[in-house]
């Protein structure tokens, strides 16, 4: 009877662990960026990648950016013909002298800008992955950009 009783009780008792561990990392997550130790250390006019809520920190500039979310991905995937090529829109947090959210764009164009100004700095988005494809889900997790920072 008691391995019986400890049998039933097993399930409960690993999914209260669970829990319990989900909701320890979740204050931690908010403190420091996620997929790393630290920051991300960045140089004005050189590329950078950072993954979905990464910190970087432009050496010598006290400007900091942190790849908050994708706001939306319509690029067409791979292995299907699109009339349009799409576009897939990042938020940008930037922090010096005061923080704005950066909306930048894989399309480019006047409605869809890949850089913005903050103070005087102008944040540019690069790229962005992976590219969509048939039959594959992205999670927010999953995502990447590649940033360059130069000073406007």
């Amino acid at each position: 009877m008691t391995i019986d009783l400890q049998r039933s009780l097993m399930p409960s008792l690993l999914l209260s662990v669970a829990a319990a561990l989900l909701v320890g990392c979740g204050g931690a997550v908010a403190e420091r960026p996620r997929g790393g130790s630290g920051p991300v250390r960045a140089r004005l006019g050189q590329e950078f990648k950072l993954r979905a809520g990464g910190l970087a920190e432009v050496e010598g500039e006290g400007l900091r950016v942190m790849f908050a979310s994708v706001a939306n991905d319509s690029r067409c995937p791979e292995g299907v013909a699109c009339v349009w090529a799409g576009n897939a829109e990042v938020l940008v947090e930037a922090e010096s002298g005061g923080r704005a959210v950066l909306r930048l764009n894989t399309h480019g164009g006047d409605d869809y800008p890949k850089e913005r100004r903050h103070g005087q700095y102008t944040v540019r988005l690069v790229a962005l992955s992976p590219h969509p494809a048939k039959g594959r889900e992205t999670k927010a997790a999953d995502y990447e950009v590649t940033l360059v920072i130069r000073k406007a």
